[in-house]
C-alpha cells in the first residue's frame, strides 16, 4: 500500500532490491607469481607490493559470467604456479628423495602443471604454502602429481601418487 508520502508500490507488490555488490577475493602469491601478474595487462586483477592479488567477482550479467571469471582466475593461478615450479629451486624431499615416484614429478611440462589445481594450505610451521595437484600417469598407472611451494618460492615437495585424486590435501595414502 502507498504511504502518506505519495509513494507508488512496486509492480506486483514486490519489494525493490538493490543488486548484490561485487565481491573482492584477496590471495597471497609468491614473488615469481607477483612479477608475472605485474606484467599482465587487464583490470581483472589488482596486484599490490605485499604479494597479494585481488580479483573482483562482478555480479553483473548471468551466473555463468561469475563462474567463467572464477574459472579464468583458477586457470591463471595454476599457470602462475606452473611457471614458478618449472624454475624453482628444489629443497627438502623434492631434492633428497630418489625413488621413482619423487623423481617422476621433475619431468612434467608447464602445460601439464598448468592443467592442475592450486590450493593454499597452512603448514605445521604456521606458514602458508601453495599446493599444486595435477592429474597424470606414471609407469602405466594413473594418479596425480603434487608439488608444494614454500612462501619463498622453492619446491619443498614433489611426487607422483598412484591412484591419487585432486583433493587439496598433500600426501594421500601416506608418504
Amino acid at each position: 500500500m502507498p504511504s502518506n508520502r505519495n509513494e507508488t508500490p512496486p509492480a506486483n507488490n514486490r519489494r525493490s532490491v538493490d543488486p548484490p555488490k561485487p565481491r573482492t577475493v584477496v590471495e597471497k602469491v609468491s614473488k615469481a607469481q607477483l612479477e608475472s601478474l605485474k606484467n599482465k595487462k587487464g583490470a581483472q586483477y589488482k596486484v599490490d607490493g605485499n604479494r597479494k592479488i585481488e580479483r573482483v567477482e562482478s555480479n553483473k550479467g548471468t551466473v555463468n559470467n561469475g563462474a567463467k571469471n572464477v574459472a579464468q582466475f583458477e586457470k591463471l593461478r595454476a599457470s602462475l604456479a606452473a611457471d614458478e615450479i618449472m624454475n624453482a629451486e628444489r629443497i627438502g624431499t623434492a631434492l633428497t628423495k630418489n625413488d621413482k615416484a619423487h623423481r617422476a614429478a621433475s619431468f612434467l611440462t608447464k602445460e601439464q602443471l598448468a592443467a592442475g589445481r592450486v590450493f593454499n594450505i597452512k603448514g605445521g610451521d604456521g606458514a602458508q604454502y601453495t599446493l599444486l595437484q595435477t592429474k597424470g600417469g606414471f609407469n602405466g598407472k594413473s594418479g596425480i602429481f603434487e608439488y608444494m611451494l614454500t612462501p619463498s618460492g622453492k619446491v619443498s615437495h614433489q611426487r607422483f601418487i598412484s591412484g591419487g585424486k585432486i583433493t587439496g590435501f598433500p600426501n594421500q595414502g601416506g608418504y
